[in-house]
Order: structure tokens, then sequence, then C-alpha cells
């Protein structure tokens, strides 16, 4: 075998085995960021299921008593919090509800109800449960939350003074959830708080940042730019954008961005 041949041999041997080699590391480049790609696009569908059944049931308001209807002919339901996140108002139960039998001023601890058709005669609270959260608002907008620590026959004891408003005779009190959902920057966390007892409990991991978007048409062309009661109760739709980053930023994996854009259903009727 001659020098040439010998050279050109060794030259053919190195580029099939570069071809090789870059093969493998492409090969072993895949197999560790298909499953960060797979726990992004998991922590996706999370997001998305709960954030939009949360938006699409905003706004349940009481089924009888003295303000019926959808919260949003008395305040508005979906509204952005302080720490850059999204509050939302909802009852939960088509029984636990009521009306004050006596005027409720702020830092008391019991509220007493009337006596209503889904209850016998002296026992108004029949349908309430201890430990749950309920919300109260007036037909002024004022509105509060508050965890039921305890239920008698006809009153609810709170675990903390009431605060937020207080209730006169002709206000609603129904089991219900408020609850607030933001983004956590230095965790990089969706957190959700819980505004009845204060609690917060993070929701899920890679979360980079949220934003929202507010529509006063079902069809999402007419932002709602103000912040105000009057304008947040325009709202007929919602957006969300979360952007959904990788746990191991040395994989290079690229950054997720979803949406969650749903037109509460409560919102329709006023």
């Amino acid at each position: 075998m001659s020098l040439v041949e010998v050279i050109v041999s060794m030259g053919l041997t190195i580029a099939l085995s570069a071809t090789i080699l870059s093969l493998v590391a492409a090969g072993q480049a895949i197999a560790r960021t298909q499953p960060e790609s797979s726990d992004l696009q998991q922590r996706a569908r999370i997001a998305l299921q709960v954030l939009g059944r949360e938006l699409r049931d905003a706004g349940a308001g009481p089924d009888r008593g003295v303000m019926p209807g959808p919260l949003i002919r008395h305040f508005p339901p979906v509204v952005p919090s302080a720490d850059g996140g999204i509050t939302i108002w909802k009852t939960t139960s088509r029984d636990a509800q009521g009306t004050p039998a006596l005027a409720t001023g702020l830092g008391v601890t019991t509220v007493a109800l009337q006596d209503s058709a889904s209850c016998l005669a002296g026992q108004a609270a029949c349908a309430f449960t201890a430990g749950t959260s309920a919300l109260a608002f007036t037909t002024d907008g004022c509105r509060t939350a508050f965890r039921i620590a305890t239920v008698a026959a006809n009153a609810l004891t709170l675990d903390a003074p009431l605060a937020g408003c207080e209730l006169p005779l002709g206000a609603a009190v129904a089991e219900g959830e408020v609850r607030t959902y933001r983004v956590d920057p230095v965790a990089r966390q969706l957190v959700r708080r819980d505004e009845a007892t204060g609690s917060s409990a993070p929701m899920l991991d890679g979360v980079a940042s949220m934003t929202a978007a507010y529509f006063a048409d079902a069809a999402g062309t007419d932002p709602v730019s103000g912040v105000t009661d009057g304008d947040l109760m325009r709202v007929r739709r919602v957006r969300l954008t979360l952007r959904l980053i990788a746990s191991n930023p040395l994989l290079h994996v690229p950054d997720l961005v979803v949406a969650v854009d749903v037109a509460p259903r409560n919102f329709e009727d006023r």
C-alpha cells in the first residue's frame, strides 16, 4: 500500500468517525432534551386546564335571595391583583346561600342569617359547612371573603374578624372561593392564594411570567384598559399569557408561551 493510499484511508476513517461521533452526540442531546420538552408541555397543559376552568366558572353567583344572578351584576368577578396577578370570585354551592338577619359590622366574628326557603325555620345556616370559604357582597358593590370556623343553627362563626366591608340587611352571603393567581418571579412559580385565609401555595414550577388582557366583547377585539370597577364590569373575555421555562437551563430548551383565552359563561347575563 502506497503512502497516498494510507493517507486517503486515514482521512476516510477520520471523517467516518467524526460523522458517527456527531450522530452519537446529537442522539445524546435529544435524549436529554426530550424529557425536558415533554415536561414543559405537561406543565403547560396543567396551567391551561386549571386557569381555563377557573375563568370559565368566574362570576358564578347566588341562585336565590335578595341578589340572585351572576356576580358581575354587582361587582367585577375577575380583577387584577396588586401583586401583578389576577383575582377570581365565584360561589361554589347552590344551597349554602343566605342574607344577614342583623346588620354586621367590621371586626365581628359571627354572622346571623335570616330564615330561607332552603332550610327549616330557625336553621338558616343548615347548608353551610365549617371549614369552607365564603364570600359576601352588598348592593353597592362592596365585597369580602372569609373562612367559616363553625356553623350554628342560624349563624356562621368566622375564623377571623370580619374585614373589607360591613354587611347590612340585604347583603348576600354564600359559600364560595376567592383566589388569586400570580407568578413569583424569584422562585419562578405560579402561586395560588386563598383570599379568605391569606394562605398561598405553589401551583406550578417553571413559570417565568404571566400577563392578563381584558376585553369588553366575547370575540376579544375591544380591549378594556381601565382597572376601576366600572371598567372591569365591562369585561366579557379574559386572556392570560404565560411563559414557561425549562427546569434545566443548560439544556437550552426554548421557552414555551401559551395563552388561556376564555369568555366566562357567567359574564353573558347582567
